[in-house]
């Protein structure tokens, strides 16, 4: 991916995310660990190691594998692949939250650390 979308919020130059409107949350199956799901791409940049955390109210989850629901996701610092049309590396997932809310998502790219509100259900 060449950038990250225009209406994602970029941190640290290391990772983007939707910050803005309101992401969709939708019922999710009983075995899930929280009542709706609000979808979203995460978008980090090659060679970048981002950690995301939420608090006990959610849970996150971003990748190419079968869903492993978390409050702490460690992206390693993936390279770029050969081919690659840009910098960006994008990984489809999002956040499960009970009620729709403007979660408190802390990120971490490096050692830098900032805490975006997100639109899981309901705008910020």
């Amino acid at each position: 991916m060449v950038a990250p979308p225009s209406d994602y919020t970029t941190v640290f130059d290391g990772v983007a995310l939707l910050t803005s409107g309101v992401v969709q949350a939708a019922e999710t199956s009983p075995t899930e660990p929280h009542r709706l799901f609000a979808k979203t791409g995460l978008v980090v940049r090659a060679g970048r190691e981002v950690t995301l955390s939420v608090g006990p109210e959610a849970a996150i989850f971003w990748g190419n594998r079968a869903a492993v629901w978390t409050r702490t996701l460690l992206v390693p610092a993936c390279p770029q692949p050969p081919g690659a049309k840009g910098p960006w590396l994008a990984y489809p997932g999002g956040y499960a939250v009970d009620t729709p809310t403007c979660l408190p998502l802390r990120v971490t790219v490096g050692t830098r650390s900032k805490t975006l509100r997100v639109p899981a259900g309901k705008p910020c």
